[in-house]
């Protein structure tokens, strides 16, 4: 495979940050048992503590006494998190990566690599719950943290009539790291949450401009310096037997019914993760299984595009930031569920192999997976490299990748690009990203602007004040990134937004509240670049200091539609061009509670009829063990010309009980009327550590409009049972 990789690189030193402060260095062992009242801690100095929020620099409303240190193996952070009121404090759920706001949280975010882009975050609650995921693009975005990635580390907690104490022990294993001359940097930032008052506790002090997510920007961490600390480099080796039942609805013979297809299933296969270096890691998986991971939720499309669904499993989640691409958002040059993953359903995989880590200064990401030949499918070579860069100043990089798609009969896609964001002045970004495809016996080249993406955007980073964000994209009519996810093709995008916000006073009710507007026009590259769809949007949302946050939205909508698409068998939208206006609101009580709901209603035009959507979500922490979740959702469009009345019913039920940190079960039910399908996904897991873990996973999916086909549908579509387990060894 060719690999394209043109880098236009200029190494500049970094600067533009205060000189690190040194970390204490421990000459004897804590004593890790979560009391924090070890001899040890008497020598390690308090760090400072400043509110982030509800009112930027106040005095907290709670004292803390957090320290940090370290020793050749670990890192440690524990803190002293007092309460006036013990019954304040909030620990609502025993599950493992909970991240929610009815519960108090104590952490760090590290900067491993002090790239001031991707950081990892530990965090643990009252009751001890191990949290971690990783963050990337400098937690800028809708939602720019990955909560599926686990790595190994510990945590212990007490509690009395003065408050909770932590100590969490990170390996240096763990954390991927530069060493220079004895000497390593890391970005830190500490963090302590009040769910009562929905408080948030940092230090260093931070700007919350960035809005819900300024505690977890790398570029804001504090610069630590370690000094002789080395990764151990062990080599995890995971091996896993699984075995279980299947049944599956099939049609008789007879072609008068259905009949029960029994299969079972027993393997075995490993993961093996190993160190090569204190910044570079290698992932092997041999017989790959995701056996474990939840199952995705439902949707209901009423677009002419394919959905997005987000990664859940977990071989693909550690430092996945490397892989991003700079695109228009969801479009990116790399989707990772494009491998073992079909029309929704799993495609067995052989094996592959991941690294990903630094050299000097260097990121880089190299991934190879080979699935397995299914039915129709034939066995197919996914292949990715990704290299990238600082340059300029501590906030810029310019880097490359390549993808390559290649299965058993000849069939060919190679996707390469350049890409890169710089940080101009202040908040002020400019990303842009170039990218190339060909198929089979296209012609190979870098400039043919048919196969070709650009991507161009220049964005003010801050939700204070004015604000603003242009981008432009241009996509080739055969642009087509098979490893990637792409929505449209041969147009071109004008995306102007502008915006004003304000972070409001200590009497304000209101925490912040911004207005925006946005537009969205694309054009397409051929008919005389006839214009394909408009969107402008005039929004307003507010976030209070209690924790609730409310959106309005209007919105109109030009869309010429080339092809019918279709709703339902007997719904479909002819080709045609439609406009039509839309208001949407939404309204979410404080956070921060025992029971909290969400609520939106969208009021519409719809391709010459009219839409109604309405949804609620609620979640009820019952207790520290049981917890609920269920939400649902309503469409009803209707055309009284064309005789349509579609309507759909959304609902999801999440129920996760825990004994324990060590035991849990989940259930997630869902019922989707438009697929005309109720899935269950039931879950057992005992982690009595890190990397040992027991499952028992129930899956089923019934019909539930089973008179409307001929023969009648069966009740049971198919149903599995699975019990999965994997034991790490460390050597």
């Amino acid at each position: 495979m060719k690999l394209i990789l043109i880098l236009f690189l200029v190494a500049v030193s970094m600067g533009g940050f205060s000189q690190p402060k040194v970390v204490f260095k421990l000459e004897k062992p804590i004593n890790f048992d979560g009391k924090v009242d070890s001899l040890e801690w008497a020598e390690v100095p308090v760090l400072p503590s400043m509110m982030l929020s509800p009112t930027l620099g106040a005095e907290p409303s709670e004292k803390s006494e957090v320290y940090m240190a370290y020793d050749e193996n670990y890192l440690y952070l524990a803190g002293r998190m007092f309460h006036e009121n013990v019954d304040d404090i909030l620990a609502t759920s025993f599950k493992r990566d909970i991240f929610n706001y009815a519960n108090d949280y104590f952490g760090f975010i590290i900067d491993s690599f002090n790239d001031n882009e991707n950081a990892l975050s530990f965090i643990t609650t009252p009751v001890g719950v191990r949290t971690d995921f990783v963050v990337f693009n400098d937690a800028d975005g809708a939602i720019p943290v990955n909560s599926t990635w686990n790595t190994y580390w510990d945590v212990k907690t007490t509690q009395d009539e003065n408050g909770w104490y932590a100590e969490l022990r990170v390996p240096f294993s763990s954390l991927r790291f530069n060493e220079v001359d004895g000497k390593t940097i890391m970005g830190i930032t500490y963090y302590r949450r009040l769910a009562y008052n929905n408080e948030r506790i940092t230090q260093p002090g931070l700007s919350n401009e960035f809005g819900p997510w300024s505690v977890f920007k790398p570029s804001q961490a504090q610069k630590f310096v370690f000094e002789g600390i080395k990764s151990k480099k062990p080599l995890y080796i995971a091996p896993y037997v699984l075995g279980g039942l299947t049944q599956n609805s099939v049609p008789e013979i007879s072609g008068n019914g259905y009949k029960m297809d029994n299969s079972s299933e027993l393997n075995v296969g490993m993961d093996v993760k190993y160190s090569l270096s204190s910044n570079l890691t290698m992932d092997v998986t041999m017989n790959t299984d995701f056996a474990q991971v939840e199952a995705d939720d439902q949707q209901v499309n009423l677009t002419r595009f394919s959905l997005f669904f987000p990664e859940k499993r977990l071989f693909f989640q550690e430092r996945a930031s490397i892989f991003s691409f700079n695109s228009d958002v969801p479009n990116t040059l790399f989707y990772s569920r494009r491998i073992g993953i079909e029309d929704g359903k799993s495609i067995p995989i052989y094996g592959g192999a991941r690294l990903v880590g630094r050299m000097g200064k260097w990121d880089i990401g190299f991934l190879d997976m080979q699935t397995k030949s299914v039915d129709d499918l034939a066995s197919t070579n996914y292949g990715v490299v990704r290299l990238r860069r600082q340059i300029i100043n501590a906030s810029s990089y310019v880097g490359a990748m390549a993808t390559n798609k290649l299965d058993t009969e000849g069939n060919l896609n190679v996707a390469s690009g350049i890409d890169g964001t710089l940080k101009v002045k202040g908040n002020d970004y400019f990303v842009f990203g170039l990218a190339n495809t060909f198929t089979n016996n296209q012609q190979e080249s870098f400039l043919a602007i048919d196969q070709s993406k650009i991507y161009l955007n220049w964005q003010k980073r801050s939700i204070k004040g004015f604000g603003y964000e242009a981008s432009f994209s241009r996509i080739g009519s055969d642009y087509n990134p098979e490893m990637g996810y792409e929505l449209r093709r041969n147009v071109s995008n004008y995306r102007p937004k502008v915006w004003y916000g304000w972070l409001m006073n200590e009497q304000s009710w209101l925490q912040d509240h911004k207005f925006s507007f946005e537009g969205s026009l694309f054009f397409r590259n051929s008919d005389a670049h006839e214009k394909e769809s408009e969107i402008y949007a005039f929004d307003w949302n507010y976030h209070t200091k209690s924790g609730a946050s409310g959106t309005l939205t209007l919105t109109h909508t030009y869309d010429n539609v080339l092809h019918t698409f279709y709703l339902s068998e007997k719904d479909s939208i002819p080709a045609g061009t439609y406009q039509f206006p839309s208001f949407e609101a939404s309204i979410s009580s404080p956070q921060g509670r025992t029971f909290a709901t969400t609520g939106n209603l969208h009021l519409s035009g719809y391709y010459g009829g009219n839409r109604i959507n309405a949804g609620l979500l609620n979640l009820w922490n019952i207790s520290s063990h049981l917890s609920t979740t269920l939400s649902y959702q309503y469409n009803n469009i209707t055309h009284k010309e064309r005789d349509m009345n579609f309507n759909s019913h959304l609902t999801q039920l999440k129920l996760d009980y825990s004994i324990n940190t060590k035991i849990s079960t989940s259930a997630f039910i869902q019922h989707n009327s438009g697929a005309q399908m109720l899935v269950a996904n039931i879950k057992l897991r005992y982690n009595p550590r890190e990397g040992d873990d027991l499952y028992i996973v129930y899956n089923e999916a019934k019909n539930t409009d089973r008179m409307n086909h001929t023969p009648n549908l069966p009740l049971t579509d198919n149903r599995t049972i699975l019990i999965k387990y994997t034991r790490t060894f460390r050597l």
